[in-house]
């Protein structure tokens, strides 16, 4: 390889991502089993997240100092346009959203497993995955739980990609051909698809809701509505329950590192924030929830 090339690649091979046998103008690379992921039509492939990461990501911490002095996200600033109009032009086609579902859906997949064994499911009977998308946590729940059935509930658009892609696998064609598994278009923001008689059609044998990585993207008045919305359509006994897949901040918002810098990544995305325990245990007997626990997983989540 060239000077300015070869010099690229080892950097490459010292991240691990390229494997390198020889020196010099014999020198030869191949992909890592890392960088595999990053290939398109492999099993777990995070090619998608990769792109988004690089043409919205990066852009968007590029206005980090914007961020920090105002206290909110700079979408507008970085491209011109709110987050929504932003997505529309870079995943304007079902094959593209579809990728980038499937590369969240691999990254999703690697805590999962972990979440829904940190705390016993056992006792409950149907769980809603509340903006699930591909339903990573409800389909990791169904595995843990044979006993368990469960909805993924999120927008009409994204549903309908949902079912396109578990249909692609078996095992997950399996779960929705056998009725353990469901799909429910649902608006989670939209207060009238939360009354008493909208959730009787949408899903009334709910007893616990489950969210990953939905909190974090809201301020703290949103995240109060949206659990209290749950809590208002739960069981009133001491059966329902709720489970938040969320990183957690120490209670003096240092450390771990990962979530110091995931709570950046939503400064610069969003309006919301990562949390202590304790500020999810105020949030949550708030909206009504009582005995609040919290594990760290070792996981992402």
């Amino acid at each position: 390889p060239t000077h300015g090339v070869g010099r690229l690649l080892d950097a490459c091979v010292a991240l691990e991502l390229l494997n390198k046998s020889g020196n010099g103008s014999d020198a030869k690379y191949k992909n890592s089993e890392e960088s595999e992921l990053c290939l398109r039509d492999v099993d777990g492939s995070l090619r998608g997240y990769v792109l988004h990461s690089a043409n919205v990501v990066w852009p968007l911490w590029g206005k980090l100092p914007q961020a920090v002095q105002e206290g909110n996200h700079t979408w507008e600033a970085t491209f011109g346009n709110p987050p929504q109009r932003v997505f529309e032009h870079l995943y304007s086609d079902d094959s593209q959203r579809l990728q980038f579902m499937k590369a969240m859906h691999s990254h999703g997949s690697v805590a999962s497993p972990v979440v829904v064994k940190a705390f016993d499911l056992a006792p409950y009977s149907h769980l809603l995955d509340l903006g699930g998308a591909t339903g990573h946590l409800a389909i990791e729940a169904l595995r843990a739980y044979p006993h368990l059935t469960a909805t993924i509930a999120d927008l009409p658009h994204v549903i309908k990609l949902v079912d396109k892609f578990l249909r692609e696998n078996k095992l997950t064609a399996d779960l929705l051909d056998q009725g353990r598994l469901r799909l429910k278009a649902l608006d989670f923001t939209d207060d009238t698809q939360w009354t008493t008689s909208a959730w009787e059609q949408i899903e009334p044998c709910v007893d616990i809701v489950a969210m990953g990585r939905i909190l974090h993207d809201w301020d703290d008045k949103m995240a109060s509505s949206i659990l209290s919305r749950c809590s208002n359509v739960l069981p009133k006994d001491n059966h329902a329950g709720i489970l938040l897949a969320e990183q957690i901040l120490n209670d003096n918002h240092v450390r771990p590192l990962r979530t110091n810098l995931q709570d950046l990544n939503m400064l610069v995305q969003t309006n919301g924030r990562e949390r202590s325990l304790p500020e999810f245990t105020v949030l949550l007997n708030e909206a009504g929830f009582s005995n609040v626990e919290g594990k760290q997983t070792g996981q992402p989540l």
